[in-house]
């Protein structure tokens, strides 16, 4: 009785909220970002390894209907949880089995980040700062490209930006206090089952120095607010844990220790990066506004005269997810994604009270001339530079086209500048990423389609091929993880190299008729028989 009566008061007053509003704002943000998501997103080729493999994996468990235990090439491949499997199962069984179809996750789930982020900032701070951080989430390159990618940081991205916001709306509500934590732990739950423990850090860490900081941590202990709550928790992500424990005994020893323990302690997996990575590649992927810190150090200066209590928990959130990450050992660009919708939300929010009267011209002027160097200097090498990459990377027409599109985009920022005009200044730049995102995008199918995929390949050999034929993938098969995907003919693997080689804590038997392995010493004697053997590798093997 207690629960429902909180659901109707959250509805009702959200209702009377939106009522208030004005719906403009929200259909051109909705309109603009499912543009920017969607637009030619199923024309290039699936990216090796990352697409290829995911594509794959989800495309073999719709073929033996198994909806339990992730299979590459038909050997287990549980590295991550199975929530992204089970989105990229849904779309393929809604719309067929292709590239646009497999990213239609990642993109949705970019989108409903955007629109969340709109809601609780429309909720806690105003309209106005709850469209500036919205349209600087919608057009920021890195934010998009990773949406457009197969990849599974875009959906735990929005669990983790789910979970910090609904808590946050908990700790600070009054009669919905309830219905709040319990989207906390059903966004945790599934922020879980998208990428594993890291979830329990990126959320803790900010919460913890919340709560210590603000004095509130035996006010949010109370068991009422999470008995519930932890219940759901609990039955969401055992629905499939308990499943896979009991199929592969060693599963959880496996996933603890050697998919999380040693990939963020150790120094022996690939993409070893110093702890430093993330603290200079964050600014570089919120350009172009962590050129004009201007807004922010007035925004930072007035800390105390509005929602500092607000502007604690973001920072909070920001630096939490930063450290945490900086720690780790292991590090990938799309790994720092979760921490972009916090410090768009401050950007945001730090536009909005900008003003002609109290922005900084000296700051503004010199955001300008940044960003007008970077465009002179992607000109220079489109002009100048091109026969140094244009043979791997025939980009020359798309970095002309960036560079002349932000140099005149900049030379409005100058007008308006000299016009005193903050707000146009503001909306100059998201207009200029918003184009940029043409060249962009077709630059990263040109590069993709010349050297990340088998695809072309795959669809020339495809109609040679005889039922009885047998392909063969030598050696490591992380740059072929697409071969199969497109080829839809049997591939076999020579021996178990790359992430596909067993572990400590894992053992495949490559005499188990399920998988598609082969002794490398069996796969000699294959080339005796008469029957046709198709064999495919790195150059560098060969």
């Amino acid at each position: 009785m207690k629960y429902s009566q909180n659901y109707k008061y959250f509805f009702d007053k959200t209702l009377r909220f939106a009522m208030k509003k004005t719906l403009i704002p929200v259909i051109i943000i909705t309109i603009l970002s499912r543009f920017l998501f969607l637009y030619q997103l199923g024309e290039r080729s699936l990216y090796n390894p990352d697409e290829g493999r995911y594509a794959e994996i989800a495309k073999e468990m719709v073929l033996r209907n198994d909806f339990i235990e992730p299979r590459l090439y038909n050997v287990d491949y549980l590295a991550k949880p199975i929530l992204f499997y089970w989105l990229l199962i849904v779309s393929f069984k809604l719309f067929g089995i292709t590239e646009l179809t497999a990213r239609l996750v990642p993109a949705l789930f970019g989108f409903l980040g955007i629109l969340i982020t709109y809601w609780f900032v429309n909720r806690k701070i105003n309209q106005k700062a709850a469209v500036y951080s919205s349209l600087i989430m919608a057009t920021n390159f890195w934010y998009l490209q990773v949406g457009r990618f197969l990849v599974i940081d875009m959906v735990f991205t929005f669990f983790i930006l789910c979970s910090l916001i609904f808590f946050y709306s908990a700790i600070t509500a009054e009669k919905e206090k309830s219905f709040f934590y319990i989207l906390f732990y059903i966004s945790l739950a599934f922020a879980f089952l998208a990428k594993g423990f890291a979830c329990f850090f990126l959320t803790g860490i900010p919460i913890g120095f919340y709560l210590l900081f603000t004095k509130q941590i035996k006010k949010s202990s109370q068991l009422k607010y999470h008995f519930f709550g932890i219940t759901v928790f609990l039955a969401l992500i055992g629905i499939w844990m308990i499943q896979i424990s009991i199929r592969e005994p060693d599963f959880l020893k496996s996933f603890i220790i050697h998919e999380h323990l040693k990939r963020f302690m150790s120094n022996d997996y690939e993409h070893q990066r110093p702890f430093y990575f993330f603290l200079l590649l964050v600014p570089l992927f919120c350009s172009p506004w962590t050129f004009f810190i201007g807004p922010l150090k007035q925004f930072f200066s007035n800390w105390k005269n509005k929602n500092s209590d607000l502007k604690l928990f973001l920072v909070l959130c920001v630096l939490g997810i930063i450290s945490f990450f900086s720690i780790s050992k292991t590090k990938l660009p799309t790994y720092c994604l979760p921490v972009l919708p916090f410090i768009f939300i401050l950007m945001g929010y730090a536009w909005s009270e900008t003003s002609e009267q109290n922005y900084s011209r000296k700051l503004t002027f010199t955001g300008i001339i940044i960003f007008a160097v970077t465009a002179v200097g992607a000109i220079i090498a489109a002009v100048l530079f091109y026969p140094l990459y244009n043979e791997l990377y025939p980009i020359k027409d798309d970095l002309l086209y960036l560079g002349i599109t932000v140099l005149i985009g900049t030379a409005v920022c100058f007008v308006f500048y000299r016009r005193n005009k903050i707000e146009f200044i503001f909306y100059t730049l998201v207009i200029i990423m918003f184009l940029t995102t043409f060249p962009v995008n077709s630059a990263v199918k040109k590069i993709i389609d010349l050297n990340y995929t088998t695809k072309y390949f795959a669809s020339e050999l495809k109609p040679l091929l005889q039922k009885e034929d047998i392909v063969f993938i030598y050696g490591n098969p992380s740059r072929f993880y697409d071969f199969q995907f497109y080829l839809d003919h049997q591939v076999t693997l020579v021996g178990l190299l790359g992430e596909l080689k067993p572990n400590e804590y894992t053992n495949i038997d490559e005499e188990d008729e399920d998988i598609n392995v082969i002794d490398p010493e069996k796969f000699k004697k294959m080339f005796k028989g008469k029957k046709n053997v198709l064999l495919f590798n790195e150059k560098k093997i060969f």
